[in-house]
């Protein structure tokens, strides 16, 4: 479960990174090469991993809007994006993505809890953020990552063999 690592760097195979530039920082977040270099995909469970750490490559250094991450710092971006999730949260549960009864969803609930409360005293509690994304944006890449061929990652991340 790389997002609920206390290290995302390390769950995320990426490079630790002060690097207030967003763009550079998310350029070395995540890393699938390493990953498929130090674990096997014939689980279920590293098939999903894989699957997520392609989705945070691509929502990162393809999705978000490179004009929008070059004119602010880590921090300003951090303030929209969870303003944007906020915004958003209906919208994902059309998804099917929502609270569940699971210990599993209850852990992410808590820590989401606490990131709300967190935010709420960095930018007070109703501050405003700028949305990253239209809704038709956001089910755009929804679906085109939906039609990700696992195979076809793993063959295109893989590290090659050396003779």
């Amino acid at each position: 479960m790389p997002d609920l690592a206390n290290d995302r760097e390390q769950s995320h195979y990426g490079d630790r990174s002060e690097v207030i530039d967003p763009i550079k920082r998310f350029r070395n977040k995540v890393c699938i090469a390493k990953f498929l270099s130090k674990n096997k995909t014939d689980t279920d469970l590293n098939k999903g991993i894989l699957f997520h750490l392609y989705v945070d490559w691509e929502y990162y250094n393809d999705f978000l809007d490179k004009e929008y991450l070059s004119s602010v710092n880590f921090d300003e971006y951090t303030r929209d994006h969870v303003y944007t999730i906020i915004q958003y949260v209906d919208f994902a549960k059309g998804y099917g993505i929502s609270h569940a009864t699971t210990s599993f969803a209850n852990g992410l609930d808590k820590q989401w809890r606490e990131y709300e409360i967190a935010d709420e005293l960095r930018w007070g509690k109703n501050f405003r953020g700028k949305l990253l994304y239209t809704r038709e944006q956001i089910t755009e890449f929804i679906e085109r990552m939906a039609s990700t061929n696992l195979a076809d990652l793993i063959t295109r991340y893989k590290p090659q063999k050396t003779s």
